[in-house]
């Protein structure tokens, strides 16, 4: 009897640990949808970088555009 409760006291252990194991690692499944994820982010990023313009580009250019309409009204 000592021995049948060791052994259920060993699997209930031993599922608490595979319960935690699994809430701390990434099944490879998981860690694919995450390498897809980051790649569509990556390529996101890059469709910014080439087609937005950047605050200081902007800033100066419509401070030229200012300057150039105060030169046209004075």
């Amino acid at each position: 009897m000592n021995r049948s409760d060791q052994n259920e006291i060993a699997i209930r252990e031993l599922r608490d640990d595979l319960l935690t194991l699994s809430d701390r690692y990434a099944t490879k499944e998981e860690i694919r949808e995450i390498k897809e994820s980051m790649s569509k982010l990556s390529e996101n990023i890059d469709y910014i970088k080439e087609h937005t313009t950047k605050n200081d580009d902007f800033i100066r250019t419509m401070t030229r555009l200012e300057t150039k309409i105060d030169k046209l009204k004075g």
